[in-house]
């Protein structure tokens, strides 16, 4: 969703009008029930696989579990503007539409050096 309530757009630039918008949170308590909620560290995603449905709403949440930076990023072009970070200990969510094609979708964290260190993990369409 766009900060207007709006169906976002998964294809556009990250960060522009029409691109899904990331939200701070005080908690993962705040998370919907329905959220797949992602811890990242140095050491990488955990879970670092999920399954969602085809062309339905999901709600990604990802928190630094340490001290660090990280950027998770999608690396197919039609979720390019799926691209939201945390600092340590913050937690963000973002929702967008799963990709209408049943796959399996690479994400990884954009902070340099942290995908060569496992910072990688999969989304499954069905």
């Amino acid at each position: 969703m766009t900060y207007t309530g709006e169906v976002a757009d998964n294809t556009v630039n990250p960060g522009s009008e029409l691109a899904p918008k990331s939200t701070s949170l005080e908690s993962k308590n705040e998370l919907p029930t329905t959220a797949i909620s992602l811890d990242i560290s140095y050491a990488g995603f955990s879970p670092n696989t999920f399954t969602v449905d085809s062309n339905n709403p999901v709600t990604l949440a990802i928190t630094s579990v340490d001290d660090r930076a990280h950027v998770l990023i999608f690396d197919d072009p039609i979720l390019k503007a799926v691209k939201f970070g945390v600092i340590g200990g913050e937690t963000r969510a973002m929702t967008f539409s799963a990709p209408s094609t049943p796959d399996t979708y690479t994400f990884f964290c954009e902070v340099p050096n942290h995908k060569d260190r496992g910072e990688v993990g999969t989304m499954v369409v069905r």
